[in-house]
């Protein structure tokens, strides 16, 4: 892969050099509740300062095609951000981060 001084990878599809990448900050959290003795699959837009860090994040890509499992990077160099737990699970999951 070829990155930039930036670190921004460049074998993105639509990336232009010097373009700046939104940032997926909003991932599906996914939970069960029991209602009425039935267990039901819930999901709730959650930002990433507000769930656990990395996979144990349990959050998953907004992008209705994708559903990729989700890291919440959460460190202390870069903005905290999503990214997919495998980079080949969604083509344009940086688009995702402009429209929410």
């Amino acid at each position: 892969m070829k990155k930039l001084e930036n670190g921004w990878n460049t074998s993105v599809p639509g990336f232009e050099a010097g373009a700046a990448m939104a940032k997926l900050v909003y991932g599906l959290y996914r939970y069960t509740v029991n209602e009425n003795g039935i267990d039901v699959v819930k999901e709730e837009l959650r930002h990433v300062d507000k769930v656990e860090r990395g996979l144990a994040c349990n959050c998953f890509c907004p992008d209705c095609e994708c559903n990729g499992r989700l890291e919440a990077r959460q460190g202390d160099v870069n903005e905290h951000h999503f990214a997919h737990h495998k980079l080949d699970e969604c083509e344009y999951g940086y688009r995702i981060g402009i429209t929410l």
